[in-house]
């Protein structure tokens, strides 16, 4: 039981995190339109949280778990003004897709993506 709870708690943080930071940093970064900027700054972002999520909560589904919290926060970006739903449901559907692609990659791949989430854990 403390497992599951370990990794929804893992979840909910770094989900959140994730969601705040693409909510903010993505918006700033998408407004400066240069070509490719979004994708270059938002990715290794994107690993990162994942990457933390995992670590944190131990299980591949914690991952999942956090790009949907993650793209929960993103659309609830549609409540802003001037924010269209397109603007908001796109990144949404992408984070989802990013964190399904990555827990996939996680479940088949469970000791190279530990290697790397592990080579990403902050020194002691």
């Amino acid at each position: 039981m403390e497992r599951n709870e370990r990794a929804i708690r893992a979840a909910l943080v770094w989900g959140a995190a994730w969601g705040v930071f693409e909510a903010t940093a993505g918006s700033l970064v998408h407004l400066a339109k240069i070509p490719q900027l979004p994708g270059i700054v938002m990715l290794p972002a994107a690993l990162f949280f994942m990457s933390r999520a995992f670590i944190r909560g131990g299980r591949v589904e914690t991952i999942f778990l956090s790009g949907c919290v993650a793209a929960a926060l993103k659309f609830a970006t549609i409540l802003l003004p001037g924010v269209t739903s397109r603007a908001a449901l796109n990144p949404a559907l992408a984070i989802l897709a990013e964190a399904l692609a990555v827990t996939g990659l996680a479940a088949y791949f469970p000791r190279v993506f530990t290697w790397v989430s592990f080579a990403l854990r902050p020194k002691k």
